[in-house]
């Protein structure tokens, strides 16, 4: 279960040159606000990853207003830990529970998770805030991160393990929001 004392979250790559072709657009990208929200009520430090955003822009609006302040880290590697900004912060905020969401799935959501995976972290992908331009790709994707170790769930599924229970003030600020994912 998803502890959000220990838990990080990773934003990865939600550019709209990126997203412009990806499967299920519109929903992936509400779903990734939605659960970015509830994530930051619940004080969970959430990473804000851009790839190579001199070519590829920054992140869709949606997105950037669900991350608030949370601070851009540039990439051009695949996998997010292996740059390293990425890596000097994840060291600082000593947490050992991921959660993944962003595009491709298949490529830098992917690599991520297997670098973490292979580091001895617990992994969470979220599928339905995670995509891909083609769909056979990301249900391989999918299928290879869990295989890996990686626990493959849903927005609102982690959403309410990060919240635990109901009638706790984290419930009723977070209520409006998980009611969308």
């Amino acid at each position: 279960m998803i502890d959000p004392g220990t838990a990080l979250v990773f934003s990865i790559d939600f550019q709209d040159k990126i997203l412009a072709a990806v499967e299920d657009r519109d929903e992936v990208i509400a779903q990734a606000a939605s659960f970015i929200r509830v994530a930051r009520m619940a004080d969970i430090p959430v990473l804000r990853l851009e790839q190579n955003p001199d070519r590829l822009g920054p992140t869709t609006d949606l997105v950037r207003e669900a991350l608030g302040d949370s601070q851009v880290y540039s990439k051009m590697t695949f996998s997010a830990l292996r740059t390293p900004e990425v890596e000097s912060a994840v060291r600082a905020l000593r947490r050992d529970q991921f959660i993944l969401l962003g595009v491709e799935a298949h490529i830098c959501v992917a690599q991520t998770a297997l670098d973490a995976v292979a580091m001895g972290y617990e992994v969470y992908v979220l599928q339905d805030a995670s995509s891909s331009v083609k769909a056979f790709d990301r249900k391989l994707a999918m299928e290879r991160m869990r295989q890996a170790g990686a626990v493959i769930t849903t927005a609102q599924a982690a959403a309410f393990e990060m919240v635990g229970a109901a009638g706790t003030p984290l419930f009723r600020q977070a209520q409006p929001v998980l009611k969308n994912l």
